[in-house]
This record gives C-alpha cells, structure tokens and sequence, in this order.
C-alpha cells in the first residue's frame, strides 16, 4: 500500500505534462505535485504551461535538486500568478507529504 493509499488521498499520475494539462480543467485537482528531477530552463516553461492552462489549484514542488534553483522556479510561479506552495526537498521526510 503507498502512502497516498494510506493517508487516503486519490491521486492521477501523469508521465507528460501535456496529458495533465489536457484534462486539468475536467479532473479539477486540490492541488498538483510536481517532482523536478532534472532542472533547467524547462522547470520555467513548465510553470509558464500552468499559467496558461489556467491553474487555479495550488502547486507543490517536490526536488532533490539544488534547493536555490528550485526556489527560483518555484518564485516564478508566484510572480505569474500561481498559488505556490513552499518546495518539499527529497528524499521526503516522514510529515512532507502529510503536512501538504
């Protein structure tokens, strides 16, 4: 059992950004998590894709990635418009996901 099953939370899993984006208005999430695992300028475009989707939920950003790079992209979501959540460092620790 995950831990989202444990903790009771449905969850749609997405391998392409553009299929989440495509049904994101018809599945109206309570929040999008988004794990950046490589880092660069597509973290920006991906945020910018959100914009432009019409994202209206909060986005958390899960990353073992340099933690001031992340808080960038993050800060680029709040400047265009995005309800931001503070960026959860991997690994995840016990509460992380709890917490959000």
């Amino acid at each position: 059992m995950s831990l989202l099953d444990q903790l009771c939370i449905g969850a749609a899993v997405f391998d392409a950004l553009p299929d989440m984006l495509r049904v994101l208005g018809e599945i109206a999430p309570n929040v999008i998590v988004v794990d950046i695992t490589v880092g660069g300028s597509g973290d920006i475009a991906m945020i910018d894709q959100f914009v432009a989707a019409g994202a209206k939920c909060p986005i958390q950003i899960l990353s073992g990635l340099n933690p001031v790079l992340i808080e960038q992209v993050r800060r680029h979501g709040e400047r265009s418009g995005l309800r931001m959540l503070p960026v959860i460092s991997k690994p995840l620790k016990g509460g992380s996901i709890r917490q959000v």
